[in-house]
Parts: C-alpha cells; structure tokens; sequence
C-alpha cells in the first residue's frame, strides 16, 4: 500500500455523510426502512473487500499493472456492484413497495456505494490518492447540493444518497465489463484467497448485519429504526479512530497496556460516552425542535452513550489486536465477539422488545472490547497469521 494517509478524512466525511444525515432527518419509521437498504450497501461493502480488493492484493494485484489486470479487476467491480444494487432494489422493493423512485434509487445507491469501495481501495493501493480525494470531494458536493436544492423533499436522503455515490464512483473509473472479465472469471482465478477471506467476513457480517436484519424483521420500522440509531451515534468516535489505525495497529499489547494509554483511552471513552449522554439528554431537549430518529434516542441516552464508550474500546483493542497477533487468536476473538453480537440482542428483543434489544446490543458492545482486550493479552505471542481484512 502506498503513499500517505492524506486521504483518509476526506473518505470518512463522505462516508459519514448519509447515515449521520439520515438520522438527523428521518422520522423513525422511515429511518428504519433507509437502515435496512444501507445494511445491504454495507454487506455489499464488505462482501467485495472479500470477493475483489483484498483477492486482488493478496494475489500480488499491485505487481500487475497490465491493462489486462486492471480491466480484470474494473469487471468484477461493476458486475459484484450490480449484484448488490438489485439486492438494494429488492430490499427497497420489500420495505418500501414498488415505487419507481425508490427501486431506481435503490439500485443506483447500493450499486455505486459498492463499486466506489471496490475503485477506491485500488486507487489507494496504487498511490493514487489524488483520485481518491478527487472522488470524495465530489460526492461530498454532489451530497451537500441536493440536500440543499432538495431540502423539504421527501425523497431528499435517497436522491443525495444516489447522486453522490454515482458521481464518486465515476470519477475513480467507468464501470464496465471488459470480455471475459466478469465476477465468474474471477472468483475461478482468486479463489483460493477468497475462500479465507469470505470464512473470515462471514463471521464478521453475520453479526453486525445478519442480527440487524432479522431484527427488522421482527419489529414495527419505527422501533428498528430507533435501534439502529444506537450504532449510528457511535460514527463520531469511529471517525477519530480511523486516521489513528496506523499508529494503534503499531502499538502492541506492551504498549495498550501501559498506565498512560489505558488512562488516555478510558478517560477518551468516559468523554465521548458523556458527550453523547448530554447531548441528547442536555442539549435536546433544551433545543425543543425535533432532530430527526435523533431525537427517539433521547429516552434511550444511556445505553447509548455506554454503547459509544464500549464501542471506542472494543475498536481500539481490535485494531491493536490486529496489528500484533495470529489468525487462531484473531479467529478466536472473532468468533466470540460474533456469538455475543447474535445472542444477546436477540435475547434482549425477546426478554423486553426495542428496550431489552436495545440493552443486549449494548451488552453485546461491551463483550466484544473484553473479548479483544483478552485477545491482545492471551494471544500476543502468537506467530502472525496471514493478513486478515482491513476492517
């Protein structure tokens, strides 16, 4: 991978963008019915790194500048895109009936949000992080000028959605597939990398997007939008993470575990668990003007905010995890955090419906940081494993 990291924050801000906009404007049913179209853009996301970007690495991609590799690598891109932008406009189908809009705004969103990871990672991997940037200041204008020329609309969040994960996804590369470049060709040519990384992912996704969408499923759109909320107030936090990864993959348990970092990282989740806490106890309510399924949050701030401090310090312990220790001890934690992730809010909905999946979602949080601050411990002199996916 080359080059500097000068491009993460413009990515994170774009990517941000809709979910945090969402939760800021939708009312919660209809923010319940966006979530489980964005969880399909997000098993999308995920289920490519697996199927073509981290494939393509792990193959030598980079050694390969050849046109052929790279009209390889453009025709899986847009065909995997195609193939979560009809499983977004089937979900679209499904929890918002057959609007035209809606299916083609489905399609579009998911396909580009999609095909834009899958470009992007190649663009950066190749040090051509102007071209990143480039794409992400676009999608963030094309994003910032609907919602201002479409503001009031109720198609605002899925116009600007579209809109700007088309515009991002052009400007990194056409999609196209080039003859005989297609996903089939190349799942048969990587598929001994994909095998590794699909069985690690799986168990990733099966937590964080399966349980979601079993629970939508079984809740009213109102409640599951509410739900979800509680993982959208913790992107603040996983933003200031993401330009640290570098220096925290670096760190070692030795490191994790001296007085000044442990100090530094819970005194860092008892702030952003307090800020959460007051806005939406404090600053809401004093506000008196409705902010969205935000405002839904406020009789929920304090499991919200403990899941946010939860969230900082599993993520840190993970990455740290990451850095320093084998496959068994990263499939380990894995597994662990995947069991708390599908118990315990299923449990929870069962035992006292949104509050109790609410609660268990929590808890679920809180697992997952003693499981990898377990794993950092236990497993720190594991020979490395080979590299697992960058998520």
């Amino acid at each position: 991978m080359r080059g500097s990291l000068g491009h993460v924050p413009f990515g994170a801000l774009y990517s941000a963008l809709t979910p945090v906009v969402a939760l800021l404007v939708l009312a919660p049913t209809e923010y319940g019915q966006f979530s489980v179209v964005y969880l399909v853009a997000a098993f999308g996301i995920s289920t490519q790194f697996s199927l073509v970007s981290e494939a393509w690495l792990r193959d030598g991609g980079l050694l390969d500048d050849t046109r052929g590799a790279a009209d390889r690598y453009l025709g899986a891109a847009t065909s995997c895109a195609i193939l979560f932008g009809v499983a977004g406009a089937v979900a679209t189908l499904v929890v918002l009936g057959p609007s035209p809009f809606h299916l083609v705004s489905g399609f579009l969103a998911v396909a580009f949000t999609t095909y834009r990871m899958s470009t992007r990672y190649a663009a950066v991997a190749r040090g051509q992080h102007r071209r990143a940037v480039a794409s992400d200041l676009v999608a963030t204008g094309v994003f910032v000028a609907v919602l201002v020329g479409a503001w009031g609309s109720d198609h605002l969040i899925w116009t600007a959605w579209a809109a700007s994960s088309v515009g991002a996804g052009i400007v990194l590369a056409v999609p196209r597939i080039p003859a005989g470049c297609g996903l089939v060709a190349w799942v048969r040519e990587k598929r001994r990398h994909i095998g590794v990384l699909l069985a690690d992912s799986a168990l990733l996704d099966l937590g964080s997007i399966g349980v979601p969408l079993i629970l939508a499923g079984l809740m009213p759109a109102a409640s599951f939008g509410v739900y979800r909320a509680v993982s959208s107030a913790a992107m603040p936090a996983g933003l200031l993470l993401e330009p640290m990864r570098p220096t925290l993959a670096h760190l070692g348990p030795r490191g994790l575990f001296t007085v000044r970092v442990l100090a530094g990282l819970a005194a860092a989740a008892a702030a952003c668990a307090l800020a959460v806490w007051g806005v939406l106890e404090l600053v809401l309510p004093a506000i008196g003007r409705p902010a969205g399924t935000l405002s839904a949050l406020v009789p929920y701030a304090l499991p919200t905010a403990l899941f946010v401090g939860s969230f900082l310090v599993g993520q840190v312990a993970y990455i740290v995890a990451r850095g320093t220790t084998g496959w068994r001890g990263l499939m380990t934690g894995r597994v662990g955090q995947t069991v708390a992730a599908i118990v315990l809010p299923i449990a929870g909905f069962a035992l006292g419906g949104l509050g109790g999946a609410i609660w268990g979602f929590v808890a679920s949080a809180g697992a997952a940081a003693v499981i990898w601050i377990l794993v950092c411990r236990r497993h720190a002199g594991d020979p490395p494993g080979e590299p697992s996916p960058s998520r």
